[in-house]
């Protein structure tokens, strides 16, 4: 421990310098040395040391005073300071405690109790660093558990990126997410530049120790590269060790966490357990991230047909709208009918009906193009939103919708039904559409005389 230390002796007298060195290094301290009191608050303020034995009397700037100010200094306040005094000077003690000296010890006297002394005072600031460190950290967790209690996944990633080296202390920090579907994993974020704007994939038929935090749902170390399955050929650091966590939400394994440094080749404990608590409230945000996610899209999806749902479909007419306007867009509503639905529910009951409205959400799905929104509008009724799309395109694509459905069978059971449906067509900014609202009723109106005039048909604003 004490070829770690390094101990600072302030005293304009060479010859007990010289004398108090000797006796420090033999016992493998670091020794730096200051004739004034003004070079040895200097010497500190570059290299703070462990300890410092500092003389009483010294001229221009005493004892005392440099005690004070090192005291009233916050990056130097906890440095411990043995005053050394002449024998029997009470007087010298009185004063030095007031200026704030930790400890006291005579001029000449006996090397051991200097030793015994010196021992003490390192052993009281081991233990301050230890607690500091620990209120240091636990200061830093407090802020990124605070920070990463958000809804918004992208600034929970942001979030912990930039609390990385603080939280984990580490020098490479990569964390894969886990697809249960495709069974692969995805790196997610990092801090690593070699992996700087990289996709890496990894297949489950790859040889990686993050399979085995996935299958094993446990924390994996490796501190010896050159006998671990996972490492054989990778040129690392002798020294270097490896900490595998997984990210587990709801008993799943989301992601795994990974880890390398190099550390006297093995992890300390304190890192690890550390890690795992910052893991864990990641794992907390992260699951509160995805509630959130699925609640929002609860609220705007159609519980039956999977759907957006009307609420989702007046936000989404009045923000397209509004950029119509502006960019001088075509904007396209078509508004979709059942023919003879309600003869279908009463013929072969709710249940039918519920698979027909299911079936013909799905058929209509896949004829509509990636830019067009489809929502349910209630009851049997249907509405696709057809951004930047004038009368020509949009009576195109409402005869592509009629035909599919025209054409699809409907098979429940034993039961076997071809439907038609019809269609009312509004574009703006012609039809007569001075407000958000005229698109929807005059496509309603469009609607209501494709039905009076025999269902299974398409009729706009200028039939």
């Amino acid at each position: 421990m004490n070829q770690k230390n390094t101990i600072l002796i302030i005293d304009d007298n060479e010859d007990l310098v010289k004398m108090m060195s000797l006796i420090l290094e033999q016992e493998g301290y670091n020794v730096l040395q200051a004739n004034s009191g003004q070079k040895g608050l200097e010497i500190v303020k570059k290299q703070a040391p462990d300890c410092i034995l500092l003389d009483r009397k010294m001229p221009l700037m005493d004892g005392l005073e440099v005690c004070k100010h090192l005291k009233s200094n916050e990056k130097t306040k906890h440095i411990p300071v043995i005053l050394v005094t002449a024998v029997d000077a009470k007087q010298d003690i009185i004063d030095g405690i007031n200026a704030g000296a930790d400890d006291f010890v005579a001029k000449y006297q006996d090397s051991d109790i200097l030793l015994t002394r010196i021992k003490a005072m390192l052993r009281i600031k081991e233990l301050h660093d230890k607690l500091e460190g620990e209120l240091d950290y636990s200061k830093k967790m407090i802020y990124f558990s605070k920070e990463i209690n958000t809804t918004d996944m992208n600034q929970i990633f942001e979030i912990l990126k930039e609390n990385i080296e603080g939280i984990f202390g580490l020098q490479k920090f990569s964390l894969f997410f886990y697809d249960n579907k495709s069974d692969t994993l995805k790196l997610g974020i990092h801090n690593q530049e070699n992996l700087k704007n990289k996709e890496i994939i990894i297949q489950r038929n790859t040889k990686s120790m993050m399979w085995d935090v996935v299958d094993k749902k446990e924390l994996f170390i490796v501190n010896d590269f050159e006998n671990s399955p996972y490492f054989k050929g990778v040129k690392l650091h002798r020294d270097d060790f490896a900490v595998s966590i997984p990210l587990i939400i709801d008993k799943g394994v989301i992601g795994v966490i990974n880890m390398n440094d190099s550390h006297e080749g093995k992890p300390p404990e304190e890192l690890v357990r550390k890690a795992t608590i910052a893991v864990e409230h990641l794992a907390s945000s992260i699951a509160t991230s995805n509630a959130y996610k699925k609640i929002q899209k609860l609220s705007i999806t159609d519980e039956l047909t999977g759907l957006y749902n009307r609420r989702y479909w007046n936000m989404r007419l009045n923000k397209e709208f509004v950029r119509a306007k502006r960019y001088n867009h075509n904007l396209c509503c078509i508004m979709i009918d059942i023919d003879h639905f309600k003869s279908i529910n009463d013929r072969y009951g709710h249940q039918c009906g519920d698979f027909i409205l299911k079936e013909m959400a799905a058929v209509l799905s896949e004829n509509i193009r990636k830019s067009d929104v489809i929502c349910r509008y209630g009851g049997e009724e249907f509405c696709v939103l057809a951004v930047e799309t004038e009368i020509k395109g949009a009576l195109e694509l409402a005869e592509k919708l009629r035909k599919a459905i025209k054409e699809h069978q409907f098979n429940y059971s034993v039961i076997f039904l071809r439907l038609t449906i019809s269609l009312g067509v509004c574009v703006y900014p012609n039809d007569g559409v001075s407000v958000v609202e005229d698109i929807v009723r005059i496509a309603d109106e469009m609607l209501y005389k494709a039905k009076e005039a025999g269902r299974d048909r398409i009729v706009n604003f200028s039939s």
